[in-house]
């Protein structure tokens, strides 16, 4: 967008991105789509308008991903998914090339976060 608000551009052009997060340096912005299908978290370079898939095909039909968050130090992004079975806590690097399950989400947990259409 220029300065007077004329050009607007849009930041991802794919309707069903959702959830959408800044990285704190402001040069990208982390969502989830289902542009391949199925959920997937991408991270969207607003520099070089590159989009990466950081769970890469990790998600089949029926996986969900949610609350996606980046680290302060940009490191790392967190979320929730339950491509295990299970809901848990997953961490990947902002290329999708190290991904990790650090932890299991609480019942307790998820029922709080289904309001508002979360799991």
């Amino acid at each position: 967008m220029d300065r007077d608000g004329r050009n607007v551009k849009p930041l991802v052009r794919y309707p069903s991105a959702r959830l959408p997060v800044w990285s704190p340096d402001g040069e990208s912005l982390y969502f989830v789509s289902e542009r391949e299908g199925h959920e997937e978290l991408y991270r969207r370079n607003l520099v070089t308008e590159e989009t990466v898939s950081l769970t890469r095909s990790q998600a089949k039909e029926g996986t969900r991903i949610w609350h996606p968050t980046a680290s302060p130090d940009g490191r790392w992004v967190a979320y929730v998914t339950n491509v295990t079975g299970e809901y848990r806590v997953w961490i990947s690097d902002p290329t999708g090339s190290v991904r990790r399950m650090t932890t299991k989400v609480a019942d307790g947990l998820l029922r709080v976060g289904a309001i508002g259409g979360h799991p």
